[in-house]
């Protein structure tokens, strides 16, 4: 038996299960933090640890990779 499946239509299922599963995860628990660059409060959705620096939202966008 072959199995023949749209792409367009299995990419669309696809992005409907992730849309619902993002709309259904609880919200994120909020870190604050000082930012290493401008020393400004912020708030990341993860940990800090000690010896890795932070950025705020402004700061993140000088120092990220661009592809």
């Amino acid at each position: 038996m072959v199995k023949i499946l749209c792409k367009d239509i299995n990419s669309g299922l696809r992005l409907e299960a992730v849309i619902k599963m993002y709309r259904s995860r609880e919200p994120r628990e909020m870190h604050k933090a000082i930012c290493a660059d401008c020393g400004k409060e912020c708030e990341v959705p993860f940990k800090p640890q000690n010896g890795r620096p932070v950025y705020c939202k402004d700061c993140y966008q000088k120092h990220r990779r661009r592809y």
